[in-house]
């Protein structure tokens, strides 16, 4: 079953939360979990957790 994209934000604001917080071989874990669960671009994604709008 796939993913809507109001399932996909609100998990990339419960992701980017955590990878703020994160050091560089925690954020891999991270960015390698969150692409695929939502099967977004591994470059994509880094940038999605990164936006500073989704971490509010």
């Amino acid at each position: 079953m796939a993913l809507t994209m109001r399932e996909k934000k609100k998990i990339g604001l419960e992701y980017s939360r955590n990878y703020f917080k994160a050091s560089k071989k925690e954020k891999g874990r991270i960015l390698d979990n969150f692409t695929e669960i939502t099967g977004y671009n591994r470059n994509y994604a880094s940038r999605i957790l990164r936006d500073r709008r989704h971490s509010k």
